[in-house]
Order: structure tokens, then sequence, then C-alpha cells
């Protein structure tokens, strides 16, 4: 596989095999490859947090700027004022 086709995040390098890491929104160890967690933080998510956090945000992104939401250019104050915000770590 070419450097250009692996992505590392969160300490995970795509395509070297390895198939878990900790969830950036929960702190949660989570299995396979994880989720983009866009537009809460960076790095990967657990399936929990992308179904309860990452996917609703989005919706609520693309309801309220269509345009703004392909070009991923959100403040986190604009997050904010729409109701996106992420949750607390759970401990």
């Amino acid at each position: 596989m070419s450097e250009k086709h692996k992505e590392e995040s969160n300490g995970q390098v795509f395509g070297s095999g390895k198939s878990s890491g900790k969830c950036s929104i929960c702190g949660k160890i989570y299995s396979n490859y994880g989720n983009n967690p866009w537009p809460i933080n960076e790095g990967r998510c657990c399936d929990k947090c992308n179904l309860e956090t990452v996917l609703p945000a989005r919706v609520k992104l693309m309801q309220s700027d269509p345009e703004r939401f392909r070009e991923r250019t959100h403040t986190a104050e604009e997050l904010k004022s729409i109701g996106i915000e992420p949750p607390p770590p759970e401990e």
C-alpha cells in the first residue's frame, strides 16, 4: 500500500492490519476502523458516538446551511450556535 493511501489518525495506521483504537469523543476503545467524527472533532470515533452524536450533528449542519456543509469550514463557535457540542467523555 502506498503512503498516499495510508492515513494515520489517533495512533492508528489504516492499511496496517491494526483494527482498534480509542474513540476521540467518549474515550472508549472501538473495534474495526472506527468512524470519521467530523464535525465533532478529529481522529476516529466508535459506532455508538457515530450514531448518537456525529450523524445527528451532520444532519443538523446540512439543514442549517447546505453550502457550508460541503465546505466543512464551521468553527467551534458556529457549531455551538446551532446546538452542536461534543458530549463530555464518559468515565
